[in-house]
């Protein structure tokens, strides 16, 4: 008579248990994988906004220099040439201009296109959104070879406001900031997720107890 009342309450007790650790871990693995996700949209964001800043410097500083009709012109070339590598190396960054059509006009690092890492054609979706004037950048996801990386094509407008090309900024060899944001973010989460889980166990005891103390209370009657 005690062996029948004494195993169903451990079995409940330990299905409490069981069934409490199992929500803490999936509400950790949830946590994990939105807080993974926020650093991953974070860092595009933050991607995004340092090549639009440096995109808007250099469209300031060619246009101290050249007439926006200019840069497209074969007697401007050497010039461009010059000045482009130049502000490639002041912002850190290559640097490509497109013909309204969009072809390549102009590039400080020629070899990304000698070696195919990039084309030399405007991003077709770029291209499309931005002629149509539906937004005043694009960024892209462009893949070269066995990576990817984000491109940014910003209009280039006349004093008729017609666009008369396109600036290109790619933004290369930052993976490694994000595989250290995350790094950070993935070791805080585990010593955060060693701490809860210990917590977990024992509130399960806690809370198995509490909650079984009524069925116990029967058994000892029944017995």
């Amino acid at each position: 008579m005690v062996t029948f009342a004494t195993e169903p309450v451990t079995s409940f007790t330990r299905r409490v248990q069981l069934t409490f650790i199992l929500l803490i871990l999936l509400a950790m693995t949830a946590v994990g994988t939105s807080s993974v996700y926020l650093v991953r949209s974070q860092f595009e964001s933050k991607s995004k906004n340092q090549l639009l800043e440096k995109t808007n410097s250099i469209l300031l500083e060619l246009s101290s220099q050249f007439k926006t009709e200019n840069l497209f012109n074969k007697t401007s070339d050497e010039l461009l040439n010059l000045k482009i590598k130049e502000y490639a190396r002041l912002y850190n960054t290559p640097i490509s201009i497109f013909n309204k059509n969009g072809y390549l006009q102009n590039t400080s690092e020629p070899k990304l296109y000698e070696l195919g890492i990039a084309a030399p054609l405007l991003n077709p979706e770029a291209f499309e959104t931005l002629k149509e004037n539906l937004s005043s950048s694009f960024c892209v996801k462009e893949k070269a070879t066995n990576f990817s990386y984000l491109s940014l094509y910003t209009p280039m407008f006349n004093a008729a406001h017609e666009i008369t090309g396109y600036i290109n900024l790619p933004y290369f060899a930052k993976q490694s900031d994000l595989t250290k944001e995350l790094s950070g973010v993935i070791g805080t989460l585990i010593n955060v997720y060693v701490i809860l889980f210990v917590l977990s166990i024992l509130a399960g005891l806690i809370l198995s107890a509490y909650i079984t103390q009524p069925l116990r209370l029967i058994k000892q009657q029944i017995s």
